[in-house]
């Protein structure tokens, strides 16, 4: 069956789902010749399919592969993203989330908590004042950027210089389809962002003061020990993969309780838990729209014949309103007690920074409804980002 979604098509972007339910009821898998790709929309099949051995995540080494068919440079970002975790498969994959797995796990996550608290009261002060913002551009990005700069035990002042280059990569990464040198201008950013991480891991060389990047640096990787080189890019994927997905997460959520003000108003009446809010947020409207798979050998799905290199995009969003598995789908209900969302992924690649995200959310919403309970949305319809992967706003105006 065809589908004809293009999130570069303004009603699209604005109620994605509003397309896809209807696909997703209509068939389990879908050909949609806009994107490249097929989708797979129910939540059952899409967590199969995470986890499927025959969907390779692989997909930049395949990128590069086409392009030197063709006689074409690939070029320094797919060089840059093939040591990304999430464009691995394993045992390469399992090797490089173990590399920083500590970092990002619970005894870590107790001794961020003091850190991440502070910074969320002191952006609430610098933007209290003025009685309204851009909770986007001033709460929800430097938020998760300066949290993952202190992690790396990069300078406070350089986050903004990290959140511009990384924009710069999501117009390719995320697939931003309405940028037509989105290519170009990552691969200068990625150049960029290199240089100035490479310098930061050459002076932490023989540093031992448990930044991430001297983390990194203590590793091994195909059995010898990480250079700057290899540690810039791995630092580059996490610096990226950190501040992104928490940023939507935070926007998203706010403007969902917002718009739903008997929630909101629990929250501030610490009624309802950040907690449980977080959840629902993520499941009802989640910061990731979608993933990609390549397919790594051939396959029938559902009657389709999926051939080696093609593109299978997971539809999470969709999967998780799937109403073959959760009641009520469409419905934005805090009080939900089962959370098995897809909303960070499943399997092997599971979001490594699931715990972080969540820590940073509920942290926000905690604060956000202590600090500025008379928070309300200021535009009726906020300008959605075009990626086909990311779920996100540009901004997103408040008065409080």
């Amino acid at each position: 069956m065809p589908a004809d979604y293009d999130p570069r098509h303004l009603a699209h972007r604005r109620a994605p789902l509003d397309l896809l339910s209807p696909l997703r009821e209509a068939a389990p898998i879908v050909h949609n010749p806009t994107i490249g790709g097929w989708m797979l929309l129910r939540f059952d099949d899409v967590q199969e399919a995470l986890r499927d051995p025959r969907l390779s995540n692989a997909r930049i080494q395949s990128y590069a592969a086409h392009l030197r068919q063709r006689g074409e440079d690939p070029g320094p970002i797919a060089d840059s993203l093939a040591h990304w975790m999430v464009f691995n498969d394993p045992p390469r994959q399992m090797e490089l989330r173990l590399m920083v797995a500590k970092t990002f796990g619970v005894r870590s996550m107790a001794r961020l908590k003091a850190s991440i608290e502070e910074i969320v009261q002191r952006l609430i002060d610098r933007l209290e004042p003025a009685g309204k913002a851009d909770l986007i551009a001033d709460f929800a990005v430097p938020l998760p950027t300066l949290v993952i700069a202190r992690l790396l035990g990069i300078p406070e002042v350089d986050a903004p210089l990290l959140k511009r280059w990384s924009d710069e990569i999501a117009l390719f990464v995320a697939t931003s389809l309405e940028v037509a040198d989105r290519r170009q201008r990552a691969e200068q950013a990625v150049l960029a962002m290199r240089a100035y991480l490479h310098d930061q891991a050459a002076s932490r060389a023989i540093d031992t003061d448990g930044t991430l990047i001297g983390t990194i640096l203590r590793a091994e990787l195909d059995g010898h020990p990480v250079t700057a080189s290899e540690a810039a890019d791995i630092a580059l994927s996490i610096v990226f993969a950190g501040h992104e997905t928490t940023t939507h997460l935070l926007g998203n959520g706010v403007r969902q309780l917002l718009s739903h003000p008997d929630a909101w108003q629990r929250l501030v009446a610490q009624e309802l838990s950040p907690e449980d809010a977080v959840e629902e947020c993520l499941r009802f409207e989640g910061p990731v729209n979608a993933v990609a798979r390549v397919v790594r050998e051939p396959h029938e799905r559902f009657g389709a014949l999926l051939r080696p290199g093609e593109r299978v995009f997971l539809m999470l969003g969709a999967a998780n309103r799937d109403p073959r598995r959760f009641d009520d789908p469409d419905i934005f209900n805090p009080d939900r007690r089962d959370h098995r969302h897809l909303a960070f992924g499943f399997g092997t690649h599971f979001c490594l920074g699931a715990l972080l995200a969540r820590l940073e959310a509920t942290t926000a919403l905690a604060a956000l409804a202590t600090r500025l309970p008379n928070l309300r949305l200021l535009a009726d319809e906020p300008d959605w980002l075009d990626s086909l992967v990311l779920r996100g706003m540009r901004s997103l105006p408040v008065t409080f």
